[in-house]
């Protein structure tokens, strides 16, 4: 019997940004839920609870925000998305190749290249 596939629903009013995580993440072998408001988001969790693994509500892309900045400045960026996230119930997505950065997330996921 093969893997269980994973499954994220995702809900956000920006049109482009469901797109682009739901063309993301079924490339990467996910089932995408997608809901436009929360309560799209609210029906789809009722019906599909048990098959849920990850949920991303009003998400921010974030790629690369700090590369070219000074530490200094890269601390003052990345407190105010730690704000955005701890206070404002954000969901921040940050591609980044700072040990730093990548250290001051919640969840991290490295990506390698596979030959």
């Amino acid at each position: 019997m093969g893997e269980k596939r994973r499954c994220i629903l995702i809900a956000d009013d920006e049109p482009k940004m469901v797109r682009a995580l739901r063309d993301y993440f079924r490339a990467a072998g996910f089932m995408v839920l997608e809901a436009k408001d929360g309560a799209e988001a609210l029906q789809l969790f009722y019906e599909n609870a048990r098959r849920i693994d990850i949920i991303l509500l009003d998400v921010i892309l974030a790629d690369e925000p700090t590369g070219n900045l000074d530490r200094k400045t890269q601390r003052s960026i990345m407190s105010i998305f730690v704000n955005l996230v701890r206070e404002k119930g954000k969901c921040i997505i940050i591609v980044t190749h700072s040990p730093d950065v990548a250290n001051m997330a919640d969840v991290k996921y490295v990506l390698t290249k596979k030959d």
